[in-house]
C-alpha cells in the first residue's frame, strides 16, 4: 500500500504556499535595499488585494 502512496504523491505537483513563495522571493535579494523593496513589494501586494474586502466579502 505505502507503494501506492509514494506513486501517488510523485504524481501529484507539489503546491508551494504564498509564505513559501514570499520567503524565497525574499531570500534572492542581492543586499539590505533590494530586501527592503522586495519587502515593501509584497506590503503592497498584500494591502491591494484585501483593499475593498468587508467581512469576507468583496465590496462593488
Amino acid at each position: 500500500m505505502s507503494k501506492m502512496i509514494e506513486l501517488i504523491k510523485a504524481l501529484i505537483p507539489t503546491v508551494r504556499s504564498k509564505d513559501e513563495l514570499d520567503a524565497k522571493y525574499l531570500s534572492e535579494a542581492n543586499d539590505a535595499c533590494d530586501l527592503e523593496r522586495r519587502m515593501r513589494e509584497l506590503d503592497i501586494r498584500a494591502r491591494d488585494a484585501s483593499n475593498g474586502l468587508i467581512w469576507g466579502h468583496r465590496a462593488w
